[in-house]
């Protein structure tokens, strides 16, 4: 059996940039950080909330989804992985994700998307 995705090194040092650019963008806390970095990186795996991110490439591949984000598009960590993320909202949403990543551009965040997303 693999490890947990979230046990990962570069997993956890990931969830570790997440945490800390929310704070940083937002001056709090995604949700309470307790124990190690291994236990932050599970509990934002199995968080109750989508988290998602993508970098920053001309066609930004996702790079990092927890298990409500996996189940959502139904995919594997692996696939997750490799899917660019404007394939994740409906082509009719296109114009609502571009806002939303304009937005995040300018306030180097953001939350409370809401749209159709696919799988």
């Amino acid at each position: 059996m693999s490890d947990p995705v979230w046990s990962r090194d570069a997993v956890a040092a990931w969830s570790q940039l997440l945490f800390d650019s929310f704070r940083h963008w937002t001056g709090r806390e995604l949700f309470a950080r307790t124990g190690s970095f291994a236990d932050q990186a599970r509990a934002l795996f199995e968080a109750s909330m989508v988290v998602v991110s993508h970098g920053m490439e001309p066609d930004p591949i996702l790079n990092y989804g927890n298990h409500l984000a996996l189940d959502l598009w139904e995919l594997s960590w692996e696939q997750l992985v490799r899917t660019p993320s404007r394939l994740t909202a409906e082509p009719v949403n296109q114009a609502e994700r571009a806002r939303m990543l304009r937005a995040a551009e300018e306030q180097g965040y953001f939350d409370g998307y809401r749209g159709v997303r696919i799988s």
